[in-house]
């Protein structure tokens, strides 16, 4: 026997993590992420991996392990799970989260969840998880250790070593280490933040700094954070609690997690008046209240940003507000956040974002936690996963350095096979991507993209004109519809030369008998935009036959 494991996504990429591994009578599935758009993604709402590369193995899938409750690593769950229903194995707050967003697709459809503890043995057929706790930005995080008859691979999930942990849960590398006796085959590890040398913060430091912000500020505090940062969520709730303020919740996805934080015992308080309705928070005195709010990423309709537009209907933004912006800055997303502290400036908040304070650490170790992570398992093999390609290099380099293992770094789709205590890389799957636009799934491709792209950059130019075949005349027209191109009134001179070219055209067409004229048209102007304007727009001729 051998296990084949591949990436579906997660591999040269921040977020969309799935990972396959296959025996060949049995197969189970890591994760199941989605990603975030980038800025050339025009209308998309996120990305997800193309489960339909599944199907060779879909009737040998026996269940879908969970690492955490953050987006990237179970927002595309529900696709998944509508090719292969099985078993769903996840932690407590991870399961509750995962309903969160299944309930929100299909409520009344059935699904296999099965809540473990952080140390639990599942066996299967061809694999035995176990579980371990792992310190993320996230409670109940786990990596998983899998026992397979070709060897033991470990798989981290997302982690950080924090020595003081907000749920008081360690990363187990005491757990680690003792396998580690028995020899690791394999160790896929996470990357995100190899580029940083040392340790990340503990979560406790941002406590300590929230703390501080929320006593000494005399207005209103508004902090945004991930809705999904469940241990910032608490914390805030908590620095609000000790300085006497109540807290006003905005934003849906916050709202539906902190519901969840709260049945699971996150969020506690013995303070029967902490909470009050967004809606009756404007009757709280400024100096007794924290808004906490979506939209740290300066997405255009989240609570925050429809704030600093002056344009949500509770919260009103002035001058004796101070903005916390508890989060890191997605890359590609920098323009649309500084966007949105400068609007916040312009309404006169005080704006705190982590490059002036410490309102924010990773959950994601920095190298020197990665080092541990590898000298604890000692790996004969090191894959590195969960990060761009240079993060997956410079964390094989780490590795490398350790003089422990040997490390080999794949992409999205390559397969490597482990049999017999040896790994190889064999062969590739076709995986892709799948574009999520509303109520839309994969009906959005790359060529669509190129279209909205070329949209984006050029406008579009409609030409109409009726022509009435018989008589030899034109009827209507030429009006010419310019959108994104150029105004109506400056380039009032260049239009009307488009619609002197589109009128030869048609008459020049009509003459010779041509039955092209909508191409004709469209190949002309074309080339008259070019040579006026050095811009190439999207021609739409609409020819009219009275």
């Amino acid at each position: 026997m051998s296990v084949a494991i591949s990436a579906l996504g997660g591999l040269g990429e921040i977020g969309m993590n799935c990972m396959l591994l296959d025996s060949g009578s049995e197969a189970v599935i890591i994760d199941a992420g989605i990603m975030f758009p980038d800025d050339g993604m025009f209308g998309i709402d996120y990305v997800m991996p193309d489960f339909s590369v599944l199907n060779y193995v879909r009737e040998r899938i026996s269940g879908i392990f969970l690492t955490h409750g953050h987006d990237d690593h179970i927002g595309a769950v529900y696709y998944l799970l509508q090719a292969v229903n099985v078993p769903v194995y996840a932690t407590r707050l991870t399961a509750e989260l995962l309903k969160l967003r299944l309930e929100d697709q299909e409520p009344d459809l059935p699904y296999d969840i099965r809540v473990i503890e952080r140390n639990a043995v599942v066996s299967l057929a061809d694999f035995e998880f176990e579980a371990f706790p792992v310190c993320h930005s996230i409670p109940e995080g786990v990596g998983y250790i899998i026992r397979t008859g070709d060897g033991i691979i470990i798989h981290t999930g997302d982690f950080k070593i924090d020595d003081t942990p907000r749920d008081g849960v360690v990363t187990d590398l005491t757990r680690v280490s003792q396998v580690a006796r028995e020899g690791i085959t394999l160790l896929l590890s996470d990357s995100t933040n190899v580029e940083n040398r040392g340790r990340t913060r503990s979560e406790k430091y941002v406590k300590d700094v929230l703390d501080s912000i929320i006593q000494e500020i005399p207005g209103r505090a508004i902090v945004s954070m991930f809705s999904s940062n469940i241990t910032r969520l608490a914390d805030t709730i908590e620095s609000a609690a000790e300085a006497g303020r109540m807290v006003a919740v905005t934003g849906k996805s916050m709202e539906q997690n902190l519901a969840v934080a709260r049945k699971l015992g996150y969020v506690k308080s013995e303070r029967n008046d902490l909470f009050v309705d967004i809606e009756n928070a404007r009757k709280i005195d400024d100096d007794s209240l924290v808004v906490m709010t979506t939209g740290s990423q300066g997405e255009p309709l989240s609570a925050l940003s429809l704030m600093a537009r002056n344009q949500h209907r509770y919260v009103k933004v002035k001058e004796s507000d101070t903005v916390i912006i508890s989060s890191r800055f997605i890359p590609g997303n920098e323009k649309a956040i500084f966007r949105l502290i400068d609007n916040l400036c312009r309404r006169g908040a005080d704006v705190i974002y982590q490059a002036i304070s410490d309102v924010h650490v990773s959950g994601h170790g920095a190298r020197k936690e990665l080092e541990l992570m590898i000298e604890a398992a000692s790996p004969k093999y090191f894959v590195p996963i969960h990060g761009e390609y240079r993060h997956l290099v410079q964390h094989a380099r780490v590795a490398s350095r350790l003089n422990r293992t040997e490390t080999i770094v794949v992409e999205n789709g390559e397969v490597l096979v482990l049999e017999n205590g040896s790994l190889r890389k064999e062969g590739s799957l076709a995986v892709g991507k799948v574009f999520v636009d509303g109520k839309g799934v994969g009906d959005v491709c790359e060529m669509v993209l190129r279209e909205r792209r070329n949209l984006s950059r050029d406008g579009v130019v409609i030409a109409i004109v009726g022509y009435d075949s018989r008589k030899d005349k034109i009827t209507y027209g030429p009006e010419m519809i310019c959108l994104g191109v150029t105004d109506m009134v400056a380039g009032n001179g260049i239009i009307e030369g488009a619609k002197r070219l589109v009128e030869e055209m048609v008459l020049e067409c009509a003459k010779a008998g041509s039955e092209e004229t909508s191409s004709n048209i469209r190949r002309e102007l074309k080339r008259y935009f070019n040579r006026q304007l050095e811009r190439k727009p999207v021609i739409f001729p609409v020819m009219i036959d009275y």
